[in-house]
């Protein structure tokens, strides 16, 4: 037991000390007035000095460790000025009376005249008097104590300086003052003056010999003191002490001159430094808030402490004041005025803090306080680090014996009790635990002390002697909460019989130490802690026995457990037992008692012991004739019963263990330990494992056989290959001697066996016993008595898979798996789901866990391939119910990758049949690649459904003959196929394909009908031609209606289902009321859970992703994300792949919803996750659409750079995917245009790229575009083909956002003017650099540069006396170097500086219409003279080949053809405008 897992009875140190420093801070400074109100939280406000210190000089908030601390109660006087906060955890169960040390202020101030602390400190800490403020201390520590006894809470004391004072005598009030005392408390003090001459004043008070010893030594106090100075050192300590070790602190110096004078100045002025450690913020920092104690490297133990003498400690003698009021008032008032002072000064100095502290400057002037010692220590103390000694020889002497200075190196846990005065209550009780050990061990378990505490209690104090006090918490805990029960206890008579019993460990059973330890052995010691009285249930030879004696042994050898075994099988074996060890214990000669007379004197025996006993009930069959042993014993003593029959334990609370088989690795560690003559192989010690099936009886057996000496000679494989073929026939079945029970177990032997319904043995054996229920019964209840079967409550029974392994190793076992197998193919919904009625669902999973069970088991031990070749029958029935269990996951249970697992178990297994030339089921095959592909499509593996689907060419061909429906599913799913990869001329060609079928059966050629209408109306919906799929979807609905009528058929009511689902679908896509979309979902959902029963589906999953969408419409986002989340959580459940498409595009909704909701940071996790799940995907429509949100996230979120950047990386994949042209790049191109017109003020660029879009828009508009893209059917790379067909759609954007002024910006007469641009087709990524300096010249350079390109001006001109700028002025370097402060050469900021202002000349040039494309050259000319700038033109090629912005530019400046056809295509693309065109575009818009 970890000592962290030990509730603490006080609160630790360090909280003591929080809550002595909220209530010196935080109560104000006028008494009566406390701005703190009862029911609180304690809480220090942010502006206490305290709390602004610690918080930012040392990073702690105070608040955080007094959570769930609150004001019980406040104590506050006006007149004396005490103030005392009784403090109230109720987690913990704990009060703390916290007492206020000396509040100057208000000494000084409100209560100058009246009592206060400093009043107190003076009168009573110093000179011993007692005062109103200690008396109203003792009044709140009563109250304190009676709240305490009434809550049955911990009770504690804490305070500073003068509050620590008040603590330890609260403490000294709980032990001697009060009746009855109240002994269990505790006080932590800081830098308190010590209390023990005024407990000791009290304790005079008293009549000897009327009151109890004044021991102080035992109260329970601990105490911390700074460096010593004038407060801790006023007056004796007591209790365990530490020295705080605190920083220096801040010297003064005296001139070299004044201390030869006087050389004892500088000591008294060190000493007064000494009272800045007082200061609480000092003191503070010094713990560790996890420990609760200081840190170790700032404190010691206090052995020794000086202290400050005052001579008339408690004298209330006349103080002679002649001397001072001689020097104060004239002769003739002295004598008047002594009169007056000596009469009434020294009794009005108790009640007024003014007249106290006029006494305490004369008691100091007459000599009466004594500072020797204390002097005496600080001037060794002052010469070290933190007041530290590093003395020698005299000086240690002088330190320890004048001055009573010595520390020690701090043990928190250590307490001295050989000393009987330092010994308390608390420790008594310790001790009495020690000495009467197995007393507590054998004590009630009802009992708080013995159920909780009693293990963790002895076992610290036999073996960690220094956890003391942690212990004395626990104890603290038990007299608190069960003071009756402990009392008790201690009440009781440790020796109730001096005679010792004797161990019977080996008397009924011959312990074998090679046993393995079994994994069991733990969950006995758990079951233990529930309970004492532990079953063991399992079969006979399962080693219940030897399990039980091996938890005993480990008590045995741990504790010295006595054990105590009883064959308990029947009366007679249990008296005779008894009768046993009544004559051993008793010592009486043999002679006859009756059963009840043995069993009430061994209880008697056993109650009577103060030893540990560990019982053995051993092969109960009964629980009658052990019950009267077990009520009488259980409450002392541990029980352990091993019983093959559960059944008798079910109604009681007894703790059940079931064992099992061993596990293969408990059977190689015993074989391990148990053969040493023979060394086996791995392959060998399997087979081992394998012949005794893992039965620790079988084990053991076959282990001696190999030992067994006349073996020696034989070799290890033949033993083996015996012991195997020995096994036909188990002797655990043996045992049964019921044919019944056996033909009952072959058959549930291939059953799931956690839960086999009684129905279904009956159904199983319905044709082979006559009265067949009530045999059957009676036959189960056999087994289970025997341990072969446990009878579960709901008319099911359970059954071990090592007896059912034993059972199917019977020759006889496969005989029936024939029948099984028949009557499971006869009870599963049909191959077609077509014929599936409404009820499958519910038969299906009726069944399917023991036909998984069965096919299971038929794998694992490669019976196919083994029916194969020797019973066909066997064969053809597996493997068609392996493919009816992949149909019902599929279609009934929505489980896909089970179906995929059985489906492929399917095809392999008929693969086989195929390559063996057998005949084949060629319906089932077909059935089994059409529902193969269907899952692949549902699963979005749509590259694996293309690469299944071939085999449908082979079915196709002429060779195999296939029912009409069958190969007219065949062709719609090929439909469906191709649609998925958008061939929709060729999905349509299937269902024509279909449609020339006709089915012979009516029904069937409805369902074809239906199929082909829907997968039609999907092909127009994919394609946006909704009003066509609308029409296609109410003709299917009208023609279902006509066959729906006393149909019981599932597939009809889940077409119904589909077919509002698809309504819904096309009623959101043409944005039509949404009340109206909603109800066709919610009809389609109805139809689905209350008709098909299904929860859990991908259909469900998609119609609660469509109604996310439409309740995104209707703005109702909370609901939306909870259907999407709905959708996801049942997509991932049924898929399990986190990869998967479909949970993209659910993350994408979801990040959408969530921008709307400006829960930006949530739609950004969402939009990352959909894009880490997209990234092994072709789908780069969905991708532009996640990385486009992502982009518009950072422009939110307020990152200019990475807005860009995202935008342009965009851009850059849509013009390599689509090569360049395609209509869905326009928006993201406007939507860079305006971040660079908003974020870098470059009105310019914003231009050219709107003018771009308007070139693109023609293009779209005046032809179609290719683009190349690869065939995934035929797998050849085609010509895609777009127009846009929506050209009202492609140019509205010039309606929007004065896009038609951006663009005539710089040209106002753009649309009139005559126009050419040449489209280049790729483009760079902006750096963070690039963007940052672009950010520094754009307005102050790149601007005019763009001006002066603009209108033709290259060099600097002058005109009437005035000097016109040029662009040659803003490209030199040094105004370059100017605009970037110096660094233009750093880095790559030169290449980038000129990259930049190429950018801008080439925007000029296109404004200007090329009339000074000339500059371009003139620029590149004067740059590649530059250092290392000979390759600036490639750079810009390779970096950046957008910033030439127009194709002419680049064939301007470059002549090689490679270039021009990278950046221009192999076919340029040149885009005319002039008057007429742009007319044609207004009017599209």
């Amino acid at each position: 037991m970890n000592i962290q897992n030990f509730q603490e009875f006080f609160p630790n140190d360090y909280i003591h000390l929080l809550l002595a420093a909220f209530s010196a801070e935080e109560t104000g400074t006028k008494g009566g007035q406390c701005p703190l109100k009862i029911s609180d939280d304690v809480k220090f406000k942010q502006e206490t000095e305290i709390y602004k210190f610690m918080k930012q000089e040392k990073e702690v908030d105070m608040n955080e460790h007094l959570k769930f601390w609150k004001i019980s109660e406040i104590f506050d006087n006006s007149k004396s000025g005490y103030l005392g906060l009784l403090l109230e955890n109720k987690e913990k169960r704990q009060l703390v009376l916290s007492h206020r040390s000396t509040n100057f202020k208000l000494s000084f101030c409100s209560n100058l005249f009246k009592q206060s602390g400093v009043q107190c400190d003076i009168m009573s800490v110093v000179i011993g008097v007692f005062s109103t403020h200690q008396a109203q201390a003792y009044q709140a520590t009563q109250q304190a104590v009676q709240k305490a006894r009434d809550l049955k809470y911990s009770l504690s004391f804490c305070g500073h300086s003068l509050g620590a004072w008040l603590a330890e005598l609260s403490v000294y009030y709980c032990h001697q003052l009060f009746n009855p005392p109240f002994p269990n408390v505790k006080a932590v003090t800081f830098d308190g003056p010590g209390s023990f001459e005024m407990m000791q004043q009290m304790d005079q008070q008293t009549i000897k010999g009327q009151s109890q010893l004044f021991y102080p030594e035992q109260f329970d106090i601990v105490f911390y003191l700074s460096a010593p100075n004038m407060v801790n050192c006023m007056n004796s300590h007591i209790g365990i002490g530490y020295r705080l070790q605190q920083e220096n602190f801040a010297s003064i110096q005296l001139p070299k001159c004044i201390n030869k004078v006087t050389g004892m100045l500088q000591t008294y002025v060190d000493s007064l430094e000494t009272m800045i450690g007082h200061q609480l913020k000092c003191i503070i920092p010094m713990f560790d808030h996890q420990t609760g104690k200081p840190k170790l490297e700032h404190y010691s133990r206090i052995i020794k402490w000086p202290s400050i003498k005052y001579k008339n400690y408690s004298q209330q003698s006349k103080i002679h004041l002649d001397t001072i009021l001689l020097m104060i008032y004239p002769i003739g008032l002295k004598i008047l005025l002594v009169k007056i002072m000596t009469k009434y000064f020294v009794n009005m100095s108790n009640y007024v803090t003014s007249c106290s502290v006029f006494v305490g400057l004369i008691e100091y002037f007459r000599g009466n306080i004594n500072f020797d010692q204390f002097n005496k220590i600080h001037e060794i103390l002052n010469k070290t680090n933190q007041y530290q000694p590093k003395v020698k020889n005299q000086e240690e002497f002088d330190l320890q014996i004048k001055g009573g200075y010595y520390m020690n190196n701090p043990n928190e846990y250590e307490r001295n009790t050989c000393n009987p005065k330092l010994i308390d209550h608390i420790d008594e009780h310790l001790i009495n635990i020690k000495i009467n050990t197995q007393r507590i061990d054998n004590s009630s378990q009802e009992r708080f002390l013995i159920m909780h505490y009693n293990q963790a209690i002895i076992q610290r104090l036999n073996k960690y002697q220094y956890f003391i006090n942690i212990l004395r918490d626990q104890i603290r805990m038990i007299i608190r909460d069960y003071q009756e029960d402990f009392e008790q206890f201690l009440n009781e008579n440790p020796y109730f019989d001096n005679k010792k019993i004797t161990c019977f460990f080996n008397r009924l059973f011959l312990y074998d130490e090679n046993y393995v330890q079994r994994k069991e052995l733990e969950q006995i010691e758990k079951a233990f802690s529930q309970s004492n009285v532990v079953v063991i249930t399992g079969p006979s030879q399962f080693g219940k026995t030897t399990l039980a004696y091996q938890y005993v042994k480990k008590l045995k050898d741990e504790i010295n457990a006595i054990v105590l075994p009883f064959n308990a099988e029947n009366n007679s074996t249990l008296y005779s037992d008894l009768q046993y060890y009544h004559h051993h214990l008793y010592q009486i000669p043999n002679q006859t008692f009756t059963f009840e007379y043995l069993q009430q004197d061994l209880l008697a025996k056993i109650q009577n012991t103060n030893q540990q006993l560990i019982i053995i009930f051993d092969n109960v069959k009964s629980l009658d004739i052990i019950q009267t042993l077990i009520t009488n014993l259980k409450q002392l003593h541990r029980i352990i019963i091993t019983t093959v029959n559960n059944q008798i334990f079910s109604q009681t609370n007894y703790q059940l263990l079931n064992i099992s088989a061993l596990t293969e690795q408990e059977c190689l560690n015993y074989i391990n330990n148990s053969i040493h003559k023979r060394k086996l192989n791995d392959e060998q010690k399997k087979m081992l494992i394998q012949s005794s099936n893992s039965i620790p009886k079988l084990l053991h057996i076959y282990i001696a056989q190999l030992n067994n000496p006349d073996n020696v000679l034989e070799q290890t494989e033949i033993i083996l290959k015996n012991l195997n073929q020995s096994n036909k026939y188990s002797s655990l079945i043996e045992q049964i001697q019921d044919d019944f029970c056996i033909k009952i177990l072959k058959y549930i032997s291939w059953l799931y066996p956690n839960k086999i319904e009684m129905h279904l043995i009956q159904q199983l054996l319905q044709t082979t016993e006559s009265n067949k229920e009530n045999t059957i019964q009676k036959g189960l209840i056999k087994l289970s008595k025997l341990g072969f079967i446990s009878i579960l409550g709901n008319q099911c029974i359970m059954i071990d898979t090592v007896i059912q392994e034993e059972c199917r190793r019977l020759q006889q076992s496969q005989e029936y798996l024939l029948e099984i197998l028949k009557q499971f193919y006869e009870w599963l919904p049909d191959i077609q789901t077509e014929k599936h009625t409404i009820n499958a669902q519910e038969i299906a999973q009726y069944y399917y866990i023991h036909v998984k069970e069965v096919i299971t088991l038929i794998e694992q031990k490669h019976l196919f391939k083994y029916f194969l070749n020797n019973n066909f029958d066997l064969f053809e029935y597996a493997t068609m119910i392996t493919l009816k269990l992949s149909i019902v996951y599929q279609f009934l249970i929505h489980d896909y990758q089970s179906s995929q697992k059985y489906l492929d178990l399917f095809g392999e297994q008929y693969y086989q049949a195929m390559k063996t030339m057998n005949s084949i089921n060629l319906q089932a095959l077909t059935i089994a690649i059409i529902n193969n592909t269907q899952l692949y499509l549902t699963m979005n593996k749509k590259q694996e459904a293309l690469t299944n689907s071939v085999l449908f060419q082979i079915i196709e061909t002429e060779i195999f003959e296939i029912s009409p429906f069958l190969k007219s599913n065949m062709y719609n799913q090929l439909a469906i196929l191709y649609q998925q990869y958008q061939q929709y001329d060729l999905s349509n060609q299937q269902l024509e394909k279909s449609k020339k079928i006709k089915c012979l059966n009516q029904s069937e050629d409805d369902l074809r009908i239906q199929k082909i209408l829907m997968i039609q109306a999907e092909n127009f919906l994919l394609q946006k031609y909704y009003n066509q799929a609308q029409i296609l979807y109410k003709k299917a609905l009208q023609h279902l209606q006509l066959i729906e009528n006393n149909n019981t058929l599932r597939e009809v009511q889940l077409i119904k289902a589909q077919l509002y689902y698809q309504f819904g679908r096309i009623s959101f896509k043409l944005k039509q009321d949404s009340q109206e979309t909603q109800k066709y979902f919610d009809v389609a959902v109805k139809i689905w859970q209350e008709k098909l029963n299904n929860i859990e589906s991908i259909e469900m999953a998609n119609f609660q992703y469509n109604i996310g969408l439409v309740f995104k419409q209707m703005k109702r986002y909370d609901e939306s994300l909870n259907a999407l989340e709905n959708a996801d959580q049942q997509k991932k459940k049924i898929i399990g792949e986190e990869k998967n498409e479909q949970f993209a595009v659910i993350s994408y909704q979801k990040g959408l919803i969530m921008i709307e909701m400006k829960k930006i940071d949530q739609a950004e996790q969402e939009l990352i996750k959909a894009q880490n799940i997209m990234q092994i995907s072709n789908n780069f429509k969905l991708k532009s659409k996640i990385d486009l949100q992502l982009a518009l996230i950072n422009e939110q979120k307020g990152l200019k750079f990475e807005f860009i950047k995202a935008l342009e990386e965009l851009i850059s994949k849509k013009r390599n995917h689509y090569a360049y042209i395609h209509p869905s790049i326009n928006n993201d191109i406007l939507s860079l245009a305006d971040a660079y017109e908003k974020i870098l003020k470059d009105t310019a660029k914003q231009t050219v790229l709107y003018q771009l879009i308007y070139f693109i828009t023609i293009l779209h508009e005046s032809q179609i575009q290719c683009y190349q893209q690869k065939n995934p059917i035929t797998d050849q790379i085609e010509q895609a083909k777009f127009q846009a067909n929506y050209k009202q759609i492609n140019a509205n954007w010039l309606r929007k956002n004065n896009s038609q002024n951006i663009i005539k910006r710089f040209q106002p007469n753009f649309f009139e003017l005559d126009l050419q641009r040449t489209l280049i087709l790729r483009s760079g990524i902006i750096t963070k650099e690039e963007f940052e300096i672009k950010q520094i010249l754009q307005t102050s350079t790149l601007n005019y540069i763009r001006q002066y390109t603009f209108e033709g001006k290259w060099e600097r001109s002058i005109l009437s006396g005035f000097t016109l700028q040029g662009v040659q002025n803003f490209i030199n370097r040094k105004h370059l170097n100017n605009q970037l402060r110096g660094e233009l050469n750093k880095n790559q900021n030169l290449k980038i500086t000129l990259m930049l202002c190429f950018e801008a000349i080439n925007i000029g040039i296109v404004q200007s219409n090329f009339e000074y494309i000339s500059f371009a050259n003139r620029f590149i000319t004067k740059i590649i003279r530059y250092q290392q700038m000979q390759n600036f033109l490639e750079d810009v090629i390779q970096l950046h080949p957008e910033y030439f912005i127009d194709g002419k530019i680049l064939k301007s400046l470059v002549n090689d053809n490679t270039i021009l056809q990278e950046n221009l295509g192999n076919e340029e693309k040149k885009i005319s405008s002039n008057k007429i065109i742009s007319d044609i575009i207004f009017n599209m818009c």
